[in-house]
């Protein structure tokens, strides 16, 4: 647990720690040159299983490996400490690396909570559990498929392909679920056992401002470079352009329209035919981008605002992307719903209802669609007291 100035959360990731129903565990934490109270809230949980280590400010791909060095188990998990796990998180992940043998690493599901701990959205890992390692590289070359903290792997594998990559300052989960996939076997685990705090910043900001698309490039670059991906065949520079394509909606969803423009205008010169021979992956990437951007507690109508300001004045060479924007609309609407009946926000799925009369779809129109809308609708005339605290609780 890499700790740096998280005096304010870090005794709650501890005790999610110590609540877990696998007891048999170990914590190292690390404090990173923290410059307030957080060596202090460390050092006041006394329990036996807990080793605490202090060192100068590093990066946490740093920080993440000397905590490597230290560890004594068969298996490793990464726990931010301003995060929390439930209390099953070890025993459920532990259950399915001791029955699958086969497989290295094995990642939950995640849910996002606010600075209070409420939950604002869940997601199950991208990776699928049939795939072979070969398909696994290829869906995380598009991009990370599973939050760091939602992960359990066999120490070995990680300390044999080098663990972090301590030049890095952010991705290096990303680069390393990458590396490990190459060889070994990674599988899902689709209860959302892990949460992620989000902070008031806004992550398109932060991703945006720290040059994070020159950071997927140098990754991708430095993959290509170092691992033989040649059997998979893959694209690079429309691998590439994908990447560029995600940073110019990140510009876009901050009002960055000019670096937009730049990204824009790049993703085209890698691959000129972009948008015209992925249509359907573009929808899907967009709608799905605009569902992690805005929560389900955030109303409908911001992202759709997202989703027209990204199609508002698009240069002239980017007509083929231009032509989607009804597509990545009807699926964003559609993916609202979805997360927002999973959450048991009744009005939200009403609302967003209503919405997606005004852009039918294949899905919007579909039989299971359209029983949410009804079970919505049901519960919002009738009520069902049992519902009454929001669907927060998943596991």
């Amino acid at each position: 647990m890499p700790a740096h100035n998280q005096e304010r959360y870090v005794q709650d990731a501890i005790a999610s720690v110590i609540a877990q129903s696998f007891s048999d565990w170990e914590l190292i934490i690390i404090d990173d040159g923290s410059t307030d109270r957080t060596p202090e809230v460390m050092s006041s949980i006394v329990d036996a299983r807990i080793r605490c280590f202090y060192q100068p400010n590093h990066e946490r791909s740093v920080t993440r490996n000397t905590g490597l060095t230290y560890a004594r188990g068969r298996f490793v998990a990464f726990l931010d400490a301003d995060d929390f796990w439930h209390p099953s998180f070890l025993e459920s992940q532990r259950r399915i690396l001791i029955t699958r043998p086969d497989v290295r690493l094995v990642a939950c599901g995640t849910c996002t909570v606010d600075m209070h701990g409420r939950i604002i959205d869940c997601r199950l890992p991208g990776i699928r559990n049939d795939a072979i390692p070969a398909d696994t590289t290829r869906l995380l070359l598009r991009g990370n498929q599973m939050s760091c903290g939602a992960v359990l792997a066999r120490i070995n594998a990680v300390r044999s392909v080098g663990g972090f990559d301590p030049k890095l300052r952010q991705g290096e989960d990303w680069d390393l679920w990458i590396r490990l996939s190459v060889c070994h076997k990674l599988a899902a685990n689709e209860l959302p056992l892990f949460y992620y705090r989000r902070q008031n910043d806004f992550m398109p900001a932060r991703i945006v401002t720290r040059g994070g698309h020159a950071v997927t490039v140098s990754i991708l670059n430095q993959v290509f470079a170092q691992v033989d991906l040649s059997s998979l065949e893959i694209n690079r520079s429309e691998l590439l352009a994908t990447h560029l394509f995600q940073a110019a909606w990140l510009a876009s969803a901050i009002g960055e329209q000019d670096m937009r423009n730049q990204l824009l205008a790049s993703t085209l010169e890698l691959d000129p035919a972009f948008g015209a021979h992925n249509r359907d992956i573009l929808v899907d990437m967009l709608a799905h981008a605009a569902v992690a951007l805005y929560a389900v507690f955030t109303p409908i109508s911001e992202g759709l605002r997202c989703i027209s300001s990204f199609f508002t004045d698009l240069p002239e060479v980017a007509h083929s992307i231009a032509a989607i924007e009804s597509d990545v609309r009807s699926r964003y609407v559609s993916l609202h719903v979805f997360h927002a009946a999973r959450l048991k926000e009744h009005t939200e799925v009403l609302r967003a209802g209503v919405l997606s009369l005004r852009h039918p779809s294949r899905i919007t129109l579909s039989r299971g669609f359209l029983v949410l809308l009804v079970r919505s609708l049901a519960h919002e005339c009738f009520g069902h007291p049992q519902d009454s605290n929001r669907g927060h609780e998943f596991v």
